[in-house]
């Protein structure tokens, strides 16, 4: 009885309940099976009269350590013409005396708080179809 309790015990601090995620996709009105999880209503006013869902990954990672600067990420051009697409100087030099030198573009934050990090991965649309 003692290994029962001990082990339901470690169970439940070893499970963590997280209420959503997909959250970017979920809320759109185009989120087809995928807004189902979050709002069974979706079904009821959705965009599409037929959505197919193979499989559905999400996966994040989370910090309060490491961060990227902004303007590293920055690019102009069109995502519909990748042929226009310009990226900033950072992404093509590992030239130490560059000012787009790869090392200039993140920072490490440290301001005596406790860090922690977070990532999750999550399997979790198997095959899914809504007419």
């Amino acid at each position: 009885m003692k290994f029962y309790l001990l082990f339901l015990s470690f169970i439940a601090l070893c499970s963590v309940a997280l209420g959503q995620d997909f959250l970017g996709l979920q809320s759109s009105n185009y989120a087809g099976v995928t807004g189902v999880y979050s709002n069974p209503a979706n079904i009821a006013d959705n965009r599409m009269a037929f959505d197919l869902t193979l499989i559905g990954v999400n996966a994040s990672v989370d910090n309060n350590y490491f961060g990227v600067k902004r303007e590293a990420l920055k690019f102009t051009g069109s995502i519909f013409n990748p042929k226009e697409i310009k990226f900033p100087g950072s992404w093509d030099t590992t030239r130490k005396a560059s000012p787009y030198y790869y090392k200039n573009n993140y920072k490490v934050i440290n301001d005596g708080k406790t860090k922690m990090a977070y990532s999750s991965t999550r399997i979790a649309l198997l095959p899914s179809m809504m007419i």
